[in-house]
């Protein structure tokens, strides 16, 4: 046997025992499973405007975060109508109640406790994101993948009740994921649809999702991942993409929505990966919002943070895809990432 020919065996021999260390669920094939499901009515008639209101029984709140830890307080809770989803636990995410000075954190707290075991109608974006399916931290934090993200307003029978539309806000202090991290969420995170029956109606279609991720160091990816919420990003709005989405319905909110070249913003005068275009999500009573404005005069970029969503366009023209096909198989959803704005960054509290 020839030199050359040792070499190439020696290399193959050493990527074939690196590719057998790492932990990597291809996702190609058909190994997908259901991670979470929501019915296809919730999904075409709801989730198509994000911005809603549900009707749960609350469950018990968690501590109020610092700054660096998001702000937030999770409100544990239940959906009154159960057959939406086969995770009956949503959490209300009241947003920067760590800056509302007018209590303290512990009164804060005490507060949001007092919705416990009383239903409510809370309003906020429907935001769905595959961050604590496998995790739970007691009746404020059960395992879920829905939450009303930022949570606009809670009002339960006969209180606790609160507006929360002025609070969302960028504050150059609110923890956020690093660059490296976010770009490999924007390189790696896929999505998975699928048609299947109801368990409990012959009358309602159930959507199933499946998603793929890669963790931070891209040695494992799986359908397991933990993905996490808060970033940074510089985002180049694109010409001719704004829409100015009105309320249509009382149980409706108006925002804005454009599509952005963002990019993870660095810490340093690095050059972390790539921008992607990804859909945005603009609030009423954010700064970023009011920049919008009209739409005319954007082409520049903002600098701000927010939190991932699968946005649910997407799936909704996946759907309408499938079904122009006659096709119920696992397909992949293009474009499943959005982001929702909590404002500019600002270069001072």
């Amino acid at each position: 046997m020839d030199y050359l020919k040792i070499v190439r065996i020696s290399i193959a021999s050493v990527l074939i025992s690196l590719l057998a260390g790492a932990s990597w669920a291809s996702p190609q094939g058909g190994d997908h499973e259901s991670r979470f499901e929501l019915t296809e009515s919730f999904i075409r008639s709801q989730w198509r405007h994000p911005v809603r209101v549900l009707d749960v029984v609350a469950k018990g709140a968690g501590p109020v975060h610092i700054a660096s830890e998001d702000c937030e307080i999770h409100v544990g809770a239940e959906l009154v109508e159960q057959s939406i989803s086969d995770f009956s636990g949503v959490v209300l995410e009241p947003p920067n109640v760590c800056k509302d000075k007018s209590k303290s954190r512990d009164t804060w707290r005490t507060f949001y406790e007092g919705a416990k075991g009383k239903t409510c109608s809370a309003t906020g974006f429907v935001r769905a994101w595959p961050e604590h399916l496998d995790s739970a931290h007691g009746d404020s934090n059960p395992k879920h993948f829905m939450e009303l993200h930022p949570l606009r307003e809670l009002a339960c029978t006969p209180n606790p009740k609160i507006v929360l539309r002025d609070k969302l806000k960028a504050f150059p202090d609110l923890g956020y994921k690093d660059a490296a991290l976010i770009d490999v969420i924007f390189r790696t995170f896929r999505l998975w649809v699928r048609r299947i029956p109801h368990p409990d109606s012959p009358d309602l279609t159930s959507v199933a999702f499946d998603y793929h991720v890669c963790n931070r160091e891209e040695t494992s990816c799986s359908n397991r991942i933990s993905v996490p919420n808060f970033t940074r990003l510089t985002v180049h709005p694109l010409a001719g993409t704004f829409r100015n989405v009105v309320a249509a319905a009382a149980s409706e909110e108006a925002f804005k929505t454009l599509i952005a070249r963002a990019k993870p913003h660095p810490e340093d005068d690095s050059d972390v990966g790539r921008a992607m275009l990804t859909k945005l999500y603009a609030l009423e009573g954010t700064d970023f919002n009011q920049a919008l404005g009209n739409g005319s005069g954007i082409q520049k970029d903002f600098d701000i943070l927010g939190i991932f969503t699968i946005d649910p366009l997407s799936v909704i023209k996946t759907l309408d895809a499938m079904k122009q096909k006659g096709s119920d198989d696992w397909t992949e959803v293009p474009f499943p990432i959005a982001i929702i704005v909590f404002g500019q960054m600002a270069d001072e509290n």
